[in-house]
């Protein structure tokens, strides 16, 4: 079993203490910046004012992100598996 280790992380102004595996905890405190940053793009629209629903908004957006990149992955992936296929059938031989 890998290790784990004890970060913090901050999020709109708390301390989040979490425990990752190793290797992992570029990767939050990446996530952790893209989401403060995403926090500091509403808090700076006048006519939001409950973090809550910055939170919400911010949450959003992550989940319509990987909604996008899983069905960019998956045209991808569909597209080699064709590609893959179709070097396949080239290379077989006819039966005489």
């Amino acid at each position: 079993m890998k290790d784990k280790l004890t970060i913090t992380v901050p999020i709109a102004d708390r301390s989040i203490k979490m425990r990752v595996a190793d290797g992992e905890e570029a990767f939050v405190r990446e996530a952790a910046q893209l989401i403060n940053e995403r926090i500091d793009f509403y808090r700076a629209q006048p006519e939001l004012k409950d973090i809550r629903e910055i939170l919400s908004r911010v949450a959003l957006d992550s989940m319509v992100a990987r909604l996008k990149g899983d069905a960019e992955m998956a045209e991808w992936q569909n597209l080699v598996f064709k590609k893959v296929d179709d070097l396949r059938n080239r290379m077989t031989l006819p039966d005489n």
